[in-house]
This record gives structure tokens, sequence and C-alpha cells, in this order.
């Protein structure tokens, strides 16, 4: 976008322009790493980049005027979480995670060797070490598939 769209941009929004790029000087963690000249430039570049961001945006109809990629992003990660909690309540309302323990259980028992089996068997903890790996891998198998990374 030209200077021209870029000062139409300053004058018409320069509300929604973000708190830092409304600041006069640099911030005293920055006075001593930059001057003042080099300052004002990058805070000019920086306004004209958002300007072009956001008024395009804008005229694309991919955000209202009032709704800025953060606040979207906001919004986007809102729902995530909320698919998550859900996604969480069914693994525990359903009682899926002792049904996978129980499986890795008979899995072992069924696919390990039995001198193997009768040495996994000698103590409990190796055992449960033993099922604890298998119950791990199942939840990384079935994540991984259910995301729809799988081959």
């Amino acid at each position: 976008m030209g200077r021209s769209g870029s000062h139409a941009c300053r004058d018409a929004c320069t509300d929604l322009h973000p708190q830092v790029l409304r600041l006069p000087k640099p911030p005293p963690v920055l006075a001593e790493h930059f001057d003042e000249a080099l300052y004002r430039k990058t805070q000019a570049y920086s306004i004209d980049k958002w300007c072009e961001i956001h008024m395009s945006a804008q005229g694309q109809g991919i955000l209202p005027p009032r709704l800025t990629s953060s606040s979207l992003l906001r919004w986007l990660g809102l729902f995530r979480n909320l698919y998550s909690f859900a996604e969480t309540v069914a693994l525990l309302l359903f009682k899926v995670l002792p049904w996978i323990w129980i499986q890795s259980d008979q899995l072992i028992r069924r696919q390990v060797p039995h001198p193997l089996l009768g040495w996994l068997r000698g103590s409990t903890q190796r055992f449960e070490l033993a099922q604890t790996v298998v119950f791990v891998l199942i939840l990384l198998v079935s994540r991984y598939e259910y995301c729809g990374r799988g081959a």
C-alpha cells in the first residue's frame, strides 16, 4: 500500500494501532540500543505494515472493522480449548484409559515370548513398567492416527 494509504490508515484508525506503535519515544530498554531517528523509522514502517495488513483484511471481508487477527486467534484458541476439554471429559466418562490399560496387559500376555514373560512376571515392578510402556505407546499411536497424521 502506498504512502497515501498509510496516511489514510493513520488518520482513520489510530485508535486501532497496537499500543506499542503509539509511543513517541523508544522505551528505556530500547533507548540505549537505537537512536531516536532509527526508532521513528521503524515505528513508521511498523505502522505502515500493520495498516496494510489490517486494511487489506478488511477490504477482502476477512476481518470485521474492529476484529484484529490477535482477537481472532484468541477466539480460535477458545474453541480449541473447549474441544480439548470435551475430549478429556469423554475419555473420563467412557473410561477409555482403564480399557487401554487392560488392553496393554492383554497385549503383553499374548505377544511377548514365554521366557521373557516369565521374567516380567517374576517382579511386579518389571511387569508394570512393561505395561506402562505399552500403554503409552498405544496412547501415542492412537493420538497420531486420530489426528490424521498416520498413513
